[in-house]
């Protein structure tokens, strides 16, 4: 970590610096001071011999460029170079803050996620507890509803022996009366099985409606409000298969296509390589001429 030097100097106004940096850098002083007014005489080009002198005077003009660049360079580096050694003391001062500001937050937010996750267990417990309450009753009503049917079973069937018994006696005297016995011992089954069967219905649907309590908390503390600080909820992505997307877009490209881009880097190294026999869905080649010029030596 860079640290600020020690000197007996007083402290440089920020304010002034600059300005009192750009009066100690000199002036680039040409060697050809009158190459602008000489270019500047020229307005049209109407023959070829214009164009070799224009050309003779651009080559001239991307020699003064040269040596201007070249004058003022060791400046811009001297200047980039101590914009770089400020921004490292001001970053080391502000690490230390950071790394303190970072660590206070990550304990609040462990507090307040620990919080949340008591809450939520306790939610889970009180929603399996009205579960299993709802359950219980649901068992309850089935269990009451069979032990009512297992009676009617036990009392039918006692019926339906004393009626076998009663047939059996009229048989021996009066077969028709014990027929009639045996189809009115029937028509009773009949009516207690469809009883039954009600019995049950009617518990199977009161199990149904039986709900389970509704879960009922303590309010979450609200957390503490400090001035100056505020909470916020923070969404990023968390990118996957690209081949997914285009495979998405393709798809449906009013919904998805906003989200593809080209690649430009790769694209344009393709296009110099290929030229126009590059070939791109949804991308154009053009041809554009230039001029290069060197420098005079």
């Amino acid at each position: 970590m860079s640290t600020a030097p020690t000197t007996a100097l007083a402290p440089i106004n920020p304010t002034t610096m600059p300005q009192r940096i750009m009066e100690r850098v000199p002036a680039y002083v040409s060697a050809r001071p009158d190459l602008l007014a000489t270019t500047g005489a020229i307005q049209t080009i109407t023959g070829p011999d214009d164009v070799e002198l224009a050309l003779t005077y651009a080559r001239d003009l991307q020699a003064e460029a040269k040596a201007a660049k070249e004058h003022y360079d060791p400046y811009n580096q001297a200047a980039h170079d101590l914009r770089n050694r400020l921004a490292s003391l001001r970053d080391g001062v502000l690490a230390k803050y950071k790394d303190e500001l970072d660590r206070i937050k990550a304990l609040t937010m462990r507090y307040q996620q620990e919080q949340e996750r008591i809450r939520r267990e306790a939610e889970a417990k009180a929603a399996a507890e009205a579960r299993r309450k709802q359950q219980e009753e649901q068992e309850r009503i089935r269990r009451e509803a069979e032990e009512v049917a297992h009676k009617l079973r036990e009392e039918q069937a006692q019926r339906d022996r004393d009626a076998l018994a009663r047939a059996a006696e009229l048989e021996k005297t009066d077969r028709a009366a014990a027929a009639a016995e045996l189809e009115r011992a029937e028509r009773e089954a009949e009516v207690n099985r469809q009883a039954e069967a009600e019995i049950m219905a009617q518990a199977e649907s009161e199990a149904q409606e039986v709900v389970a309590e509704p879960i009922i908390l303590p309010p979450t503390p609200e957390p503490v409000k400090v001035a100056g600080t505020s909470g916020r909820k923070k969404f990023i992505p968390v990118y996957g298969d690209k081949l997914n997307l285009i495979a998405a877009a393709a798809q449906n490209p009013m919904a998805y296509a906003q989200y593809l881009a080209f690649d430009e880097k790769a694209i344009g190294a393709a296009v110099r390589a290929q030229g126009m026999a590059f070939k791109c869905p949804g991308v154009d080649v053009e041809e554009e001429t230039g001029m290069t010029i060197r420098a005079s030596r």
